[in-house]
């Protein structure tokens, strides 16, 4: 089974199967009708259990099954969604993602402690540095690296830690009402499809479909005023290459 150029989604079922992604960078293997927990390692290029033993060629996603899998990644970005059970996940090198968006209620992650939890089930989480929440109330802690919180649907608390941390938000920044009280942030969402009032701690960046914020920079700095005079001058992407530099 192989894919095109775009983001393929493959399930081989039953069976040895040779799932190949193709030239994409966003395709997935997925397990969530496997009747059995699932191994599957991208770096290793394999996956074993319930569906057979899977011959992974050019995948960057895995989708787990209902049960205890075990979802090991590769050198590059990868993202995973565990499903139901308690998964061990390990991204590998690269900048990877677990995907909680699917999950049926609120979901506590810790990067800094290794693990997740919710109705999902407990999950042990190695080599992770982006964290995608779900539609609920949930409380997302990163670590020492630079990590970035989507924290979608709910009223959610998002602990950066220690590093660069990044806030992604789907709607417009004139969604929302930012009041900042030291080291916390509050973001107070309003209208229809709001993403939720959101409660924020060691996160130094806000990113908006429209505008990027730096909340650890004011235009009274001189890093500050230069990276909004460049993005001005020559437009966001200009500085997308140096996010610590991007600024309202």
């Amino acid at each position: 089974m192989t894919g095109d150029a775009s983001g393929n989604v493959l399930r081989g079922n039953g069976g040895d199967d040779r799932l190949d992604g193709g030239a994409g960078s966003l395709d997935a293997a997925d397990y969530t009708t496997a009747p059995k927990a699932v191994a599957a390692n991208l770096a290793l290029g394999t996956a074993s259990g319930g569906d057979g033993v899977d011959t992974l060629i050019g995948i960057e996603r895995l989708i787990g099954s209902a049960f205890a899998d075990t979802l090991v990644g590769d050198a590059g970005p990868n993202s995973f969604i565990g499903n139901g059970g308690d998964d061990t996940i390990d991204g590998g090198l690269g900048v990877d993602t677990v995907d909680y968006s699917g999950a049926a209620s609120a979901v506590t992650v810790s990067l800094w402690e290794y693990k997740s939890s919710g109705a999902d089930g407990t999950d042990s989480l190695t080599g992770i540095e982006e964290i995608v929440g779900s539609a609920y109330a949930d409380s997302l802690t990163g670590d020492a690296a630079n990590n970035t919180f989507t924290g979608g649907g709910g009223d959610d608390n998002l602990d950066g830690g220690n590093g660069l941390d990044f806030a992604l938000y789907s709607s417009p920044k004139s969604s929302f009402t930012v009041v900042q009280y030291g080291i916390k942030t509050l973001l107070i969402g309003s209208g229809a499809g709001s993403e939720g009032s959101d409660s924020l701690i060691r996160v130094e960046r806000l990113v908006f479909p429209d505008v990027s914020v730096a909340l650890d920079m004011s235009t009274a700095q001189s890093a500050g005023q230069a990276a909004l005079l460049i993005g001005a001058v020559l437009g966001r992407t200009a500085l997308s290459a140096k996010p610590e530099l991007v600024g309202t």
